[in-house]
């Protein structure tokens, strides 16, 4: 669960702030484009949500399917050995 977690996280905030709060309004980019312009702070993090998701799918998805992958063969040797 947590994996998953960390996936949604790495993602759902800066893809709100560079593209779902112009339709939402709002929230988070009032305060930020008090300290800079909000067409830069969109700039920021749509190019914060790319790096994000090269890093998802460069890094940590590979890690995470290594990890579950085995985890569920170890889980069917338990299951055999058990019977």
């Amino acid at each position: 669960m947590t994996y998953y977690l960390t996936i949604v996280f790495l993602l759902i905030d800066p893809v709100y702030l560079s593209i779902l709060s112009s339709f939402v309004g709002g929230g988070d980019m009032n305060g930020i484009v008090l300290i800079i312009p909000e067409l830069a702070a969109r700039l920021v993090f749509g190019v914060i949500v790319i790096m994000n998701s090269f890093v998802i799918i460069k890094y940590v998805a590979p890690l995470y399917r290594k990890a579950f992958l085995h985890k569920s063969k170890h889980r069917q040797t338990c299951e055999v050995l058990s019977k």
